[in-house]
């Protein structure tokens, strides 16, 4: 049986935090909050978990399932395999 797990797209993340660094300053902040973001972001893997979203985003974990929820972030679903004993050969 697989194991499922949720990722959240890079690019709703973005589009969330530039939404929220535009309703707050200037043009100029806007494009250094969001080089800094680009630049946590690119630690992370391509397609980041809920937990480390909500450390991008610096809220918690249920303010990322609601944000889910309402359609401001996109959320993948994989299924990946149970972990299977390997038997060196």
């Amino acid at each position: 049986m697989a194991k499922r797990t949720v990722r959240i797209t890079p690019d709703s993340l973005r589009r969330l935090y530039k939404k929220w660094v535009e309703s707050s300053t200037n043009e100029h902040e806007v494009k250094k909050a969001m080089e800094q973001f680009e630049e946590a972001l690119g630690s992370y893997p391509p397609l980041p978990t809920i937990q480390q979203a909500t450390h991008l985003l610096n809220i918690s974990r249920t303010s990322v399932r609601r944000l889910i929820d309402n359609g401001d972030l996109e959320r993948i679903e994989i299924s990946l395999p149970r972990d299977e004993k390997v038997v060196p050969v």
